[in-house]
């Protein structure tokens, strides 16, 4: 079990979505704040470091890589976890592309293994409380 509790960061366009994952990561004892756009994120990260950032990866029409890069440029050293349904990247390009990406779930995703991965992640990796 973690010693500290985790800031994270929840990008998802689906709103049902988004609460769902926020939800999951509260009841687990971590500290959640999501948002629905890639521009809600970057701004989100202009003035907070959270733990870990969990994205998704298409939000409406865009990817969010950009808000990966954003978070590898400002926190090089802030997970994060992306989380997606879209069949782009399906052979491990996507770690290629961002330095932060630590791990990706595909959609559909099991809420115990979501949870098991961020626990996993921010007992494993730099992903202490801000």
């Amino acid at each position: 079990m973690r010693a500290r509790v985790a800031h994270v960061l929840v990008l998802e366009d689906d709103p049902g979505l988004r609460l769902v994952f926020a939800e999951a990561l509260r009841r687990q004892g971590d500290r959640v704040d999501a948002v629905g756009s890639c521009a809600e994120a970057i701004a989100y990260l202009r003035c907070v470091c959270p733990s870990l950032v969990v994205l998704d990866l298409k939000i409406g029409s865009e990817l969010s890589l950009s808000v990966a890069d954003y978070a590898a440029l400002r926190y090089p050293q802030l997970p994060v976890l992306c989380v997606t349904g879209c069949g782009m990247f399906a052979h491990g390009e996507l770690f290629a592309l961002s330095p932060n990406i630590s791990c990706v779930l595909r959609k559909p995703v099991s809420i115990q293994d979501f949870r098991s991965t961020v626990q996993h992640m921010c007992t494993t990796l730099r992903c202490a409380a801000s």
